[in-house]
């Protein structure tokens, strides 16, 4: 019986405080306040070599790395993941595009490039990527809205799969929507 009572209130101690702890952390996911965990969500409809409809969390960032400045919004599910999608502007501000529409294609020729990446019962090595690596011009990002923490908007793109020399050898076809919030780290 010592036993037990010196290990009861240690344990008795510590509760509402792990009560509390967890409560605090639920308000944040839930209010989108910072800290949140909630990354907006977006859907896209593809064609092509793959089709479906694909739905998961968006979020979006800038970010200036050694020389290199990046903006993107990604895009990707999970349990199990079975796609990601990125579309990024590269060298050209950090900060969030205003509300328009842009141009998706080739990163040197339009305003955004994109990837597309298909990926068939979690086997991430057989994946299969789809992109706009040689397109002057294969689509459109419309940016509906953007405030600091949230940016609403749909695209429409034409992306391509190559092989090991870079020939193009299938493609999709992809339209979505999406509403990405900031990325917390």
């Amino acid at each position: 019986m010592k036993t037990f009572k010196k290990y009861i209130f240690p344990v008795l101690t510590l509760l509402p405080i792990l009560v509390l702890f967890l409560t605090a952390c639920s308000k944040d996911e839930k209010d989108g306040s910072e800290g949140s965990l909630d990354l907006g969500e977006g859907t896209l409809t593809v064609t092509g070599d793959v089709e479906g409809v694909f739905k998961g969390m968006a979020d979006f960032e800038g970010k200036l790395a050694s020389q290199t400045e990046t903006w993107k919004i990604s895009m990707h599910n999970y349990s199990p993941q079975t796609f990601s999608l990125t579309l990024l502007k590269m060298n050209d501000g950090i900060e969030n595009p205003k509300p328009g529409t842009y141009t998706i294609g080739i990163s040197t020729k339009a305003d955004f490039s994109a990837a597309f990446t298909h990926i068939v019962d979690e086997d991430y090595v057989n994946a299969i990527e789809y992109s706009t690596f040689e397109d002057s011009n294969s689509g459109t990002l419309t940016i509906e809205s953007v405030t600091e923490k949230t940016i609403k908007g749909k695209f429409e793109f034409t992306a391509h799969e190559y092989d090991d020399m870079l020939n193009p050898r299938g493609d999709v076809e992809i339209k979505g929507q999406f509403k990405a919030n900031k990325r917390k780290y």
